[in-house]
């Protein structure tokens, strides 16, 4: 096996995937002498054999492995997070509050605890401050909203700056547009009148019209609120059109020439049928 190392300099530019042999090999090596086969991984160089090698180890011997990371100098939290925060996912807290290098992966700790206890990588981040916290609720946010949008909104609340409650709401509306469209609408429409709420409304637009461009025309044309439904028969007449400017002039001679101008808040880019764009005026 030591040879074979030797000749990594010699054989590594011939195959055309020498760290699928790498990680064969390695792998066997662990078994038999874990740290003469992590000492060889490190000469490689070589980011993702030295990541399989090392999780393969904490896999058969967690402890042990564990240990010998921790005491081997300045450790790489970014490949122990994710074995750490499947076992110990305390540990890997601890981690994050006292080390700067280890807060850089706090958002695969929150990925990995909320599939295991969603409630308790909640808490967790009562103890996280400033960036490290908002972007731990944003993982968490992530994931929640798959299975309980109304819980993930009340996380939403918890970001510390405006800027990262609008790209959580836009991030978390949009998931649900995809999941649950009546619900995300009412919720859109529940948002105070402001740039925000024209942003949302254009994004669950757009993906109601990669769902089915028809049917979002359709619902376009009988919303009741008239700004949305201005904003709404606007974007998806560009959808529906497909580039086509024949198609997209037939759309608005059927609901009227005015939906061929966004309302000035959307702040949304208007194709011309010819290619060019401009700001919320013209098609």
């Amino acid at each position: 096996m030591r040879q074979l190392s030797e000749a990594w300099d010699h054989k590594v530019q011939q195959p055309a995937y020498p760290d699928i042999v790498w990680k064969l090999l390695l792998a066997r090596w662990v078994e038999l002498d874990p740290e003469s086969a992590i000492k060889c991984q490190k000469r490689l160089n070589y980011w993702s054999i030295r990541r399989f090698c090392e999780e393969t180890w904490l896999d058969l011997d967690y402890e042990t492995a564990l240990a010998f990371f921790l005491n081997g100098g300045e450790p790489d939290y970014r490949m122990l997070m994710p074995a750490v925060a499947r076992r110990n996912p305390q540990l890997a807290l601890q981690w994050v509050k006292e080390d700067p290098q280890a807060a850089k992966s706090v958002r695969e700790l929150m990925d990995i605890w909320c599939v295991r206890d969603t409630e308790a990588a909640i808490s967790a981040t009562e103890e996280l401050s400033g960036r490290v916290k908002s972007t731990a609720l944003r993982a968490i946010i992530k994931q929640v909203a798959e299975k309980s949008p109304q819980r993930a909104m009340g996380l939403v609340d918890q970001l510390e700056s405006v800027n990262e409650r609008e790209t959580a709401m836009k991030e978390l509306l949009g998931a649900m547009g995809r999941m649950d469209p009546e619900s995300a609408a009412r919720e859109i429409a529940a948002l105070p009148e402001t740039r925000l709420k024209a942003e949302v409304f254009a994004e669950f637009v757009k993906t109601k019209c990669q769902t089915n461009p028809e049917a979002a025309w359709e619902w376009a044309k009988g919303l009741a609120e008239p700004q949305q439904r201005h904003q709404a028969i606007h974007l998806a007449a560009e959808r529906l059109a497909k580039g086509d400017p024949e198609k997209l002039l037939s759309l608005f001679e059927e609901t009227g020439w005015e939906y061929a101008r966004l309302p000035p808040q959307s702040g949304e880019s208007v194709r011309h049928p010819g290619g060019s764009s401009s700001s919320g005026h013209g098609i």
